[in-house]
């Protein structure tokens, strides 16, 4: 499976280089949204509220293939995120996630 960068693309929040760009988009309901646009396969998602090391994830079993989407109901907050790839490589780090009233919703796709 290639390892091909993934972006984050919505409203303008930088990242840290070599994983992307990420940026936020207001979602309807309180959590985050992650639509995966890319061809690769997403085999985990780590979501804790900032300074946390427990919180919600996917399911063992669970995989965002392209074009799916996984919706987490999280609590108003700040939260870290990090996106991994079937490798194990985290594909997107995003510490300090603001989740307001709204939620976010992420879209990936290839750069």
């Amino acid at each position: 499976m290639s390892r091909a960068p993934l972006a984050l693309a919505l409203l303008s929040v930088g990242c840290a280089s070599g994983m992307g760009q990420a940026s936020l988009a207001p979602y309807d309901q309180v959590g985050i949204l992650v639509r995966n646009r890319s061809r690769e396969i997403l085999c985990e998602a780590r979501i804790a509220r900032a300074g946390s090391r427990s919180g919600d994830s996917l399911d063992p079993s669970e995989v965002i293939p392209p074009g799916g989407s996984r919706f987490f109901p999280l609590p108003a907050g700040d939260h870290s995120v990090q996106l991994l790839d079937c490798n194990g490589d985290v594909v997107l780090r995003r510490p300090d996630v603001h989740i307001g009233e709204q939620g976010i919703m992420l879209s990936f796709e290839e750069r």
